[in-house]
């Protein structure tokens, strides 16, 4: 997708050096690397890509529903493009994401789907609706796991797949919980896993399995 303005000289200057900023915040020595280091370098780039876009929108004459589209769409793809250059799903970054999206454009009901936001007749137009943000989101019904201590049995901590299951949320709402801190995790990147103790804290077992 190209947004309206990324062809101006002065947004692919600023671009550049935020690029820059980026990559001196991350040591060239992959063996110096952290992953701490390399998230919060991601974040501050996310945050400064946002508020370019941001900036360069409110100049643009588009309107208010067109804008927070449009900067919806940039946020997003900028998460995206730093989970490539990171080499790493980062699902602290998808957090800050979706609070910077909340921050800059409002909750919306779903993903917007843009060809070209001043012509409603060639996208799929979605207004940012603004909706009270939900800690955990369901999933379907047909999920007959829910509570079952059948999936927590013998273990201290499980991965997301299973917590999903277990608590029958989708793995957004997993991660809303765990920023409202109602959930602990333990491990780092990929190797994450969310403690037993506080998974049946969260929702008791529905079942008599030990």
């Amino acid at each position: 997708m190209i947004f309206p303005y990324e062809h101006k000289l002065e947004f692919i200057r600023a671009n550049a050096e935020i690029q820059s900023r980026f990559l001196q915040a991350i040591p060239g020595n992959r063996a110096r690397q952290t992953e701490q280091g390399v998230l919060e370098a991601c974040r501050i780039k996310l945050r400064g890509l946002a508020e370019l876009h941001q900036f360069f929108l409110k100049s643009h004459s588009l309107a208010e529903s067109d804008q927070r589209s449009y900067l919806r769409a940039a946020i997003t793809r900028v998460c995206i493009d730093l989970f490539g250059t990171a080499g790493q799903h980062y699902p602290e970054l998808e957090v800050y994401r979706d609070s910077v999206l909340r921050e800059m454009v409002g909750d919306t009901v779903e993903e917007p789907e843009i060809a070209n936001p001043s012509n409603p007749s060639s996208r799929k137009h979605v207004e940012a609706e603004t909706v009270p943000a939900k800690l955990a989101e369901p999933l379907d019904a047909g999920h007959s796991q829910k509570g079952s201590n059948r999936l927590l049995r013998n273990q201290n901590a499980v991965n997301f797949k299973v917590a999903e299951e277990y608590l029958g949320i989708t793995r957004r709402g997993l991660q809303k919980a765990i920023k409202a801190h109602k959930l602990a995790v333990v491990g780092g990147g990929r190797n994450r896993k969310f403690t037993v103790e506080s998974l049946k804290r969260y929702l008791p077992p529905s079942d008599n399995v030990n």
